[in-house]
This record gives C-alpha cells, structure tokens and sequence, in this order.
C-alpha cells in the first residue's frame, strides 16, 4: 500500500490544484448577471433597499464624477468574488487600496482576515484527519477488521480533497477487493450478518454510484425474512456475528413479543389484489404491472431460497414440491417479462396471483398469508424506497401518526441503506437534548435489535408515556462503538423558527452581525405555524435596528407540510412559480404560485443547505435559488422530493402507501433522488463540505447555545462532562473559532454585497453635493 508521506503530499497537491482550479473557473465562469438576479424577484416595497443592479446603474453614470482613488468597478466586482468562493484573493483586493479604507471597508476586512486564518487552520486539521482514518484504516486490514476499515475509508473520503479521486487512488481499491471478497465469501457461507455489515458500508462509501445497493437489498431482505419467521436461528446467527467480530460473550438480541403470525393476522388475498390495482394507476411513474409482477415474484423466491425457514415452515423440506413451486414461478416470470412493452391488465394481474396461491396449496402448503406478505411485499419495493404496506396490525400506528399528537423523544426517523436513521431531532426535544445526531442509526431500543423494524414499529417502540425512560443504542460515523443514550419521553412541542443565540430569560436574538444588521434564521421543521413565527422574526428586526440581510439556516431541517413551504417561499419571492408537483395521468398536478401582496421588503439572502435537508426545506431552497433570489451554500441535500399516500385496500382493512407525486422546482428540476441518479436535490451555489468531525461539532455547539440559561449563564440542563459549566459557549465563537465554515461563507457573502452596495452609494452621493456647494 502506498506510504502516508505519499498520501498526505497527494492531499495537499490536490488541495491546491483544487484552489487554482476555483480561482480560474471565478474568472471565467459567473452566475447570471446581479441586475438580473435582483430585477426578476424581490418583494413588495423593495425600492427600500438598493439593490446591486440600481448600484452599478448609478456607477456608470457617476463614473467621472467619483474619486479617482476609488475603484468603484472593482468594488463591484467583490460581490461575484464572494459568490465564488475567492475571499482569499477578495482579501488582497481590500488591503489593496483601490477601494478606500473606511469603517465598512475595515469591518469586511477583519471579515475576511479571520476567514483567511480559519481556512489555512482547517486545511492542516483536514490533512491531519485524512491521514488518521487511511492510518485507521490499514490499522483495521491488518487485523482483519475488514468491515471496519471501510468505515475507516468513509472518514477519510469525507475529508479528502477530491472524494471521487480518492476512491479511485490503489490503497483504497485494494482495500475494498479485500472486503468484496469477504463480503461473497460471506454470503456463500450464509454468514448473512457479515455480509450485510460489508455490503452496508461499501454502498455508504460509494453513495454516488449505488453499485452496491442491490447486493444489500438483497442480503438485508434475506435477514429480515430470518427475523420475522425464525427468530431463534436469527439470535443464534447475531451472537455468532458478534463473535467473529471479535466480541467475547455476546448477549442474544431481545427480540419482539409477538411472533409473526400476530404480525401477519388478517392478511386476505384481497389485500393483494387491490394493492397491485391501486399501485398500477398511482404510482407515479406509471410502468404498469410488469415490475410490480417480477418484484412480486422476486420476493417470494428468495423466501422459498432462504434455508433458515425450513425449521418454522416444514412444507418447504419436500424438495419436489419446492422445485413444482420454483419452476411454476419461473415460468410465469418468463410469461410476465416476455410480454415487455404490451401492457398487462388488471386480469391477467390477478390470473397470475390466483396461479401462485393455488400452486402453493397444492405443494409447499405455505400459509397462504404468508405468501400474500412476502408477494405484496417484493411488488411494493420494486416501485421505491418510500412505498410500501401498511398491513392491519400496523393500522393503529398509522392512525396515530395522522394526528400527529404523540409523546415521545422527539426524532424524525426513516430508512436509510435499510437501517433505522435520524433524519433529525427535533430542536429542544428530548432526543435533542441528549445529543442525538441526523444520520445517527438506531440499532437497538430498549435493547432489542431494529433489525428489519419498519418505521411503524419503530414510532410504536420509542414513542410512550409521558416520564417513561427509552433507551436508544447508537452508531455513528467516525465512532467506533455504539453509543448507549437513554432518553425520558415527554409531548413533543416543536418550536420551529430559532435565531442566533438565546437572550438572558428567554427569547431569541437574531442578529449575527448587528453593525450591518444582517440576521440569522434556523428552520428546523416546516409546521402550520412556520410562517407566521417566521414573519415575527423578520418584524422584530425591522422594529428593532432594521434589516440589510438574512441567513435562512435550513441545515438538518427534514421537512414538513407542503403548504408550509410555499409560504416560507411566498415571503421572498414576488412572483412566479414556486413549486409543482407532477403525477401519473389520473392524479391530478399542482402548481403554487408567488403572490406579491404576501412578499416582504426586499434584501440580500443566502441559504444553508445540508445533506439534512429534505423535502420541504429543498423546495424552499430550490425555490429561491431558481429564482436567483438567495445564494445556496453548503453541501447537496438529501433528495426527497416525493409525495405518499396511504390508500386504503379490501374496504380500508389495510394501506398501501404510494409515491403519487414529485416535486418540481421553478426551473424544471425534479428534487428527487433515484437510483443511479448522478445529480439530485439542491446543489449548492457555493459547496464548502464538511467532515464527520466538523458536522458533530457544529451540531453539538449549537445544541449548546440553543440551551435556555438563566440570567447567570447556567444551564437547567445537564452539560457533557467535557463542557466548562463556568464558560457557556457564545455564538460568535462559530465564526471566530472557524467552527461552522458554511455559515462564515454564507454571511462573507452577504457582508460583501452590503459593504459594496453601501460605500458605492455612499460615495456617489458625495460627489454631487461636494460640487454644489460654494
């Protein structure tokens, strides 16, 4: 393998290249023109504040009239600088002179002057993190820790210069040949758990390219039939696991009370029948029957593959009538795929299912509930990730999430590779408090293994009453051992809108520069009352010393109501479209519209996304970015652009629930992300990525300063042992300190539109009145 001198001079190399690159595609390549940007979009009122396009007007036609030792051009210039990225060569042109040295022109200097300092500290600290994880990582092939050096080779990636290049470099493709081969090995072994671990980290390392998704699909679907059917031999395989991973006296999972067949009670055929119907005519992307069949039959030929079962369900020992089984499933796959573009009805749908039940009794003698779970199970996932059944024992979990009035912990959860993920907690919750994290994964509650849980399982296990204890194990990225959180329910009251820093007492203060009164807003949901909170900030700033400009934080925000979202939109954006959605033909497309009369007065934004962005925070952000009324910075988003329903089947005793819709940005983008997709959600105008270690901190920081302290500065709350009771954190220190380098980019950004606009002004009028006066 290559030496870490080696590495580290190709991290470094690379870093700079990278630079150079930056600065010349910043001479050649810019966003549309900022008159541009400015005239399509704004709000009511919003000759209020100039804009840049008014600015550079003004300039030209003053242009003999200005100062000779202040280059007004070059001011300008600063602003397509920023949104570039190049604050290191912007530094050069402030302390240059050109552009005078007054009080605004020294506030955006000591600005960028920080930023010059946090950027060169950060570089170290990220070449010192990439060397540490690809020294973990060889550290971990030594010792034959294979699963675990590809978790090593994900740290690394996250701060590499260039990711893709460095999966690419030979000391990580032999790393991963290494691990594939275990990873088959493992699978020929029936070693299932092994092979999941493996197959698991490789698709998070090669997230962009999904080359091992299907793999694990596969592996993950053949666990979950274990666990559901077998859950003796699923204990036995997990200690066994734990073993070969080197652990000494492994404990058995705590499995579930109720066996499968509570879990499968009152499964009709009915149920399946209308499943597939409904799914045909709703699913929005409208492929007909054909996938939904060879999904069907998929799902129930790896059960009938899956040797584990054979103890639960004694017909499946008959080899013969296994094998009539096998053939008849085949041979109606063949007839399905053989039809390829020529549409398969609804009858002949139905013919087909009718053939695969009657053939079970007459040989395996599976229950035919049984059958009708594992057939409508595989045509659901053949459609997405996000549809699925929702079968009558799971109906009253479903009923209660509707209304939405529950206590709990306060996470919003979901499948992610298969696994039960944060998406986020929920600010000032109790999970929040405890320092759960977005991309945590839930391995156990309460003790029990989420292996194979469903999201309805999953809400019934961790939510409770109120002052009861659940206990959440966790594993995070760039930790090596589970984390053990334990967590007091209480009703979760989600507080939606937060700014800056908390004000003694309580309250918020939402200025993050108060000398250019420029504020700062965090959405961390999208609620009925987002808008209406959200309008209260913005008024307490104008009441208050005014309102230049805003950074709309929507970082770790999952989403929330649709309708909410058009309004957060509608208050930036004057006119246009906002968001549509699209269907199959028989449902019916939305499109929601700007309107002026709800828009505020114009000023400067930009937005901060996140890979935790998701759903009702990317049509927000990709709302104003097509309306070139905000810059976005940060990382890609998560890509959930999608609408499911649940809908009812056999007279409402069951749900499927179906994508029916996406979501389409103003610009014609779709925000959803599908398999193999290269591009999706929002990309960011300016991408500053940030490692496993710099996301932790920033989370846990502001988790910190989002604690209501008293007039003393002490916390109700219990600190982490490692935090200075006697030192609360403050604000600042984000930028200061060079903890959040998204939000220092994001407000650089709009510190140099505002000094640029304001000194142009500023000097334009000066010239006039020096020459009207005697």
């Amino acid at each position: 393998m290559l030496n870490i001198g080696t590495k580290r001079a190709w991290f470094l190399t690379l870093t700079g290249s990278l630079l150079c690159l930056s600065l010349a595609v910043g001479l050649a390549m810019t966003r549309p023109a900022l008159a541009d940007e400015d005239a399509a979009n704004g709000g009511a009122d919003a000759g209020d504040a100039p804009r840049m396009d008014d600015v550079a007007e003004k300039v030209d036609a003053a242009e003999d009239e200005v100062d000779a030792d202040l280059d007004l051009a070059e001011l300008l210039r600063l602003p397509r600088m920023a949104e570039q990225g190049e604050f290191i060569r912007m530094l050069d042109v402030v302390e240059s002179g050109r552009i005078g040295d007054d009080r605004l022109i020294g506030h955006l200097a000591e600005a960028l002057k920080r930023h010059k300092a946090n950027k060169e500290a950060r570089s170290e600290r990220l070449a010192e993190a990439y060397d540490r994880a690809i020294e973990r990582m060889e550290s971990a092939v030594d010792e034959g820790r294979y699963e675990q050096a590809i978790y090593r080779a994900i740290e690394a990636r996250s701060s590499a210069p260039d990711p893709k290049q460095m999966l690419e470099a030979p000391y990580v493709t032999e790393v991963v040949e290494e691990v594939l081969a275990r990873a088959e090995k493992a699978v020929d072994d029936r070693h299932w758990l092994d092979a999941l671990g493996i197959y698991r980290a490789l698709n998070l390392l090669y997230e962009y390219s999904d080359k091992y998704r299907e793999p694990m699909k596969l592996v993950e679907r053949r666990v979950s039939l274990i666990r559901l059917y077998a859950p003796e031999n699923y204990s036995e395989m997990y200690v066994e696991h734990l073993k070969r991973q080197g652990e000494e006296d492994p404990e058995a999972p705590n499995l579930p009370d109720s066996d499968w067949e509570d879990r499968l009670e009152n499964i009709t055929s009915e149920m399946l029948h209308d499943a597939l119907f409904r799914a045909e005519r709703l699913h929005v992307a409208q492929e007909g029957y054909q996938p939904l069949l060879a999904g069907m039959i998929d799902g129930l030929k790896v059960f009938l593959d899956t040797p584990a079962l054979v103890d639960t369900f004694s017909g499946l020992e008959d080899g013969d009538a296994l094998e009539t089984l096998q053939r008849e499933l085949r041979q109606i796959d063949q007839e399905v795929r053989e039809n390829g573009d020529r549409r398969i009805d609804s009858l002949t749908a139905s013919g087909y299912v009718d053939r695969i039940l009657r053939t079970n009794r007459l040989t395996v003698e599976l229950p035919e509930r049984v059958v009708i779970h594992e057939l409508a199970n595989g045509a659901m996932a053949s459609l997405d990730e996000y549809s699925g059944m929702i079968w009558p024992s799971e109906l009253s979990d479903l009923e209660r999430t509707l209304r939405g009035s529950f206590t709990g912990v306060g996470i919003q959860i979901e499948q992610r590779q298969g696994r039960l993920t944060v998406s986020s907690p929920l600010e000032g919750t109790p999970a929040h408090q405890a320092g759960i994290q977005p991309g945590d994964v839930i391995a156990t509650v309460d003790g029990r293994s989420t292996e194979g849980w469903s999201l309805d399982r999953a809400v019934r296990e961790i939510t409770g009453p109120e002052g009861t204890e659940v206990v959440l194990e966790i594993e995070r990225a760039g930790v090596d051992d589970p984390i053990e959180v334990p967590i007091e329910r209480a009703p979760i009251a989600i507080q939606s809108v937060m700014g800056w820093q908390r004000k003694e007492g309580g309250g918020w203060d939402y200025y993050i520069d108060p000398e250019l009164k420029i504020g700062y807003i965090r959405l961390t949901t999208f609620n009925p009352d987002t808008r209406d909170d959200l309008i209260e900030a913005l008024e307490r700033m104008e009441e208050d010393k005014g309102l230049n400009g805003l950074v709309l934080d929507l970082r770790g925000n999952p989403g929330g109501l649709l309708s909410a979202a058009t309004e957060v939109a509608d208050l930036f954006v004057n006119e246009g479209v906002l968001v549509s959605t699209v269907g199959p033909r028989e449902m019916r497309n939305e499109t929601h519209y700007a309107r002026a009369d709800r828009t505020r007065p114009y000023f400067p934004m930009t937005v901060l996304i996140d890979t935790g962005s998701a759903s009702a925070s990317e049509i927000v952000a990709g709302a104003l970015q097509d309306h070139h009324r905000a810059q976005v910075v940060g990382s890609r988003s998560w890509g959930k652009g999608s609408v499911q329903i649940p809908l009812p089947v056999d007279d409402a005793r069951a749900r499927v629930k179906l994508t029916i819709q996406q979501y389409r940005l103003p610009g014609g983008r779709l925000i959803h992300r599908e398999p193999g997709d290269e591009t999706w959600g929002i990309e960011p105008d300016l991408e500053i990525r940030l490692n496993f270690n710099e996301v932790e901190e920033v989370r846990n920081f502001r988790r910190e300063l989002d604690i209501l302290r008293d007039n003393n500065g002490d916390s109700p709350a219990a600190m982490p042992e490692d935090q200075d009771n006697d030192e609360p954190p403050r604000a600042e220190q984000l930028l200061t300190d060079g903890i959040d380098p998204q939000l220092e980019a994001g407000l650089l950004m709009l510190t140099t539109r505002l000094v640029a606009r304001d000194i142009a002004l500023a000097e334009i009028q000066r010239k006039p009145e020096e020459a009207a006066s005697p």
